[in-house]
């Protein structure tokens, strides 16, 4: 088993009175032998955000209150986006996805929507695609029949898409053949 961690406060060193809605716990020293430094630590850490040592008390709690504001803003942004990713979709059961991803081609994948299950997660199947025309090294495909299992995937509600894999997210499908790379040619 591991030991558990405690956080370091140097010896002498002691909390720092601040207006605190950001989790921002800092000690310091109160200028002992005329020189200020302090330690912060954000949130449950152990590991400290700073631990500096400063010219005067004033830079001090300038670079406290630069810290607790930039934490205020950090937790801002981060409920915004979690909202905006969790918020409702529009996706429905049956619905037709697609992404397109590659490096020096372009692959097409189609899934199908098999059921929505509360406000932002859904099951799909993988399609695959068949070929509606071709030009010089171009395809374009559209979805044919399912293939493979149901996935358990969570939707980007803002953006209306699926994450597929890290490097691949899944839109709606228009209706209209998608442009791909041509067996041989890159595939």
């Amino acid at each position: 088993m591991g030991r558990n961690k405690e956080r370091y406060i140097p010896a002498g060193y002691v909390p720092l009175a601040i207006d605190n809605p950001a989790d921002v716990v800092v000690y310091t020293n109160n200028g002992a032998d005329g020189k200020f430094s302090a330690i912060c630590f954000a949130g449950k850490a152990v590991n400290a955000t700073w631990y500096y040592l400063f010219k005067n008390e004033e830079a001090m709690l300038a670079q406290v209150a630069k810290t607790v504001n930039n934490r205020i803003t950090r937790a801002a942004e981060v409920a915004k986006y979690k909202a905006e990713r969790l918020a409702p979709t529009d996706i429905k059961e049956g619905d037709i996805l697609y992404c397109s991803w590659g490096y020096d081609q372009t692959n097409v994948d189609f899934y199908k929507v098999k059921q929505v299950l509360g406000k932002n997660r859904v099951k799909i199947v993988a399609m695959n695609s068949q070929i509606v025309s071709q030009s010089l090294a171009t395809d374009y495909v559209a979805p044919n029949v399912e293939i493979g299992g149901e996935m358990l995937k969570v939707v980007n509600g803002k953006q209306n898409s699926v994450r597929i894999t890290s490097y691949a997210n899944a839109y709606l499908w228009d209706g209209q053949p998608k442009y791909e790379t041509q067996a041989g040619y890159g595939h």
